[in-house]
C-alpha cells in the first residue's frame, strides 16, 4: 500500500469518528517543514491514530489552521508562541495569500496592500516590509528623519494609539495613504510602524 493510500484511508477513518479532519498538500508557516498535513479534532479518535498519523505527515488541531487561499498549503491562525505573527496576509475581503504566494506574484502583494491602506485596525507582519517599500511607501518619521516605532502595551510609556496616529495623518497629510506594520510582539506588548505614500491625486 502506497503512502497516497494510506492517507486517504486514515482521512476516510477519521472523517467516520467525527472528528473534521482538513489535509493540507503543504504548509506555509515560519518554522515548520513544508510537508503534508492532516488538521483534526484528535480528541475522537485514540492516541495511537494520532501517532501514526505524524508517521505520514504532520498531525496538528484543525482549529489552529486554515488554508491559504491561493495555494492551499496550511497556514497557523492561532498564536504559537508571544512573539508569533502570521505567515499569510489578506489580499481581498474574503482572499488569503501565504508568505510563499506572495513572494511568488507582485499582483498579490499590491492587493494586501490595497486592503490593508488606510486602516487603523489592520496591520502587515513584519516580513511583510519589503513589499510595502518596493510599492512606495516610506516609514513615517516623528522627528530626526527617523523610522519611528510605536508601542502599545501593559508597561508605561507604551499608550500609542493606532487610532490616534491615523487622525493625525489624516489631519496634517491628507494627501498620502498610510499602512501600518507590526515591528515585534510580546507577552504584554507590540511594536509598530506607520508607512506613507503620496496618494493620487485625481
Amino acid at each position: 500500500m502506497n503512502k497516497s493510500t494510506k492517507i486517504n484511508r486514515l482521512l476516510d477513518y477519521i472523517e467516520r469518528k467525527g472528528a473534521y479532519p482538513d489535509f493540507y498538500p503543504g504548509i506555509a508557516e515560519h518554522g515548520y517543514d513544508d510537508m503534508p498535513m492532516i488538521a483534526a479534532d484528535w480528541n475522537f479518535v485514540p492516541g495511537k491514530v494520532f501517532a501514526y498519523a505524524e508517521t505520514l505527515v504532520c498531525a496538528d488541531w484543525c482549529d489552529e489552521y486554515m488554508p491559504c487561499g491561493c495555494c492551499g498549503k496550511a497556514v497557523r491562525t492561532q498564536p504559537a508562541s508571544y512573539g508569533w505573527t502570521p505567515s499569510w496576509v489578506w489580499v481581498s475581503e474574503c482572499e488569503t495569500a501565504c508568505i510563499e504566494c506572495i513572494r511568488d506574484d507582485a499582483d498579490l502583494a499590491d492587493g494586501a496592500i490595497d486592503y490593508y491602506k488606510n486602516n487603523c485596525t489592520h496591520a502587515l507582519p513584519e516580513w511583510f516590509t519589503e513589499y510595502i517599500i518596493k510599492a512606495g511607501f516610506e516609514c513615517f518619521s516623528e522627528s530626526l528623519n527617523e523610522c519611528h516605532v510605536y508601542e502599545t502595551g501593559w508597561f508605561s510609556g507604551q499608550d500609542d494609539s493606532p487610532a490616534d496616529v491615523a487622525n493625525r495623518l489624516k489631519a496634517e497629510l491628507p494627501d498620502h495613504d498610510y499602512v501600518f506594520s507590526l515591528n515585534s510582539v510580546g507577552q504584554f506588548d507590540c511594536k509598530w510602524n506607520v508607512f506613507i505614500k503620496r496618494g493620487i491625486v485625481l
